[in-house]
């Protein structure tokens, strides 16, 4: 997180005329660290630290972009719900990122501990609003074919029915 809040105020140091913002959505013992290293970075007015919420669409709606760094992820619910909503993400290549997003269709994905390529993802949204809205797209559309739930209840019924 804390290298994340850097690809933001690197995002917005050699993009100044764009309106860039950060919503973390989230708890945990390293929050006020975070909200403490974003007001040293000066992007104060530009963060927005919501702490935990029970109701996380209002979130998504809000933003263009998902940015997700875990060094580790399984399945990577907020990838996915982020994609649902129409929002691209680009995210580290961890292995459940690399199951959920289509490289350069429904977002980026970015090498472990490469967060010059992620300012450069990032960059690359912020720089395309056009693409921003066809990767989005593409995420929604992603999704609601790879998850909905009529083609898992039956590949878990399929599964299932393999042992009776």
């Amino acid at each position: 997180m804390d290298r994340l809040l850097q690809v933001v105020s690197d995002v917005m140091r050699v993009r100044p005329d764009k309106r860039i913002g950060f919503i973390y959505v989230g708890d945990g013992p390293m929050f006020d660290v975070w909200k403490q290293q974003s007001a040293e970075l000066g992007m104060t007015d530009a963060c927005l630290f919501a702490g935990r919420q029970n109701d996380v669409v209002p979130y998504y709606h809000a933003a263009d972009l998902l940015v997700h760094a875990a060094e580790r992820e399984s399945f990577g619910n907020a990838i996915v719900e982020a994609m649902a909503c129409g929002i691209p993400v680009v995210a580290s290549a961890a292995l459940g990122p690399k199951e959920t997003i289509v490289d350069n269709e429904t977002g980026r994905l970015v090498a472990l501990d490469d967060f010059a390529g992620f300012t450069e993802a990032v960059l690359g949204y912020v720089d395309d609003p056009l693409m921003t809205q066809l990767h989005g797209h593409n995420a929604r559309a992603h999704v609601d074919t790879a998850y909905n739930v009529v083609r898992q209840s039956k590949e878990f019924a399929d599964h299932i029915a393999r042992f009776l």
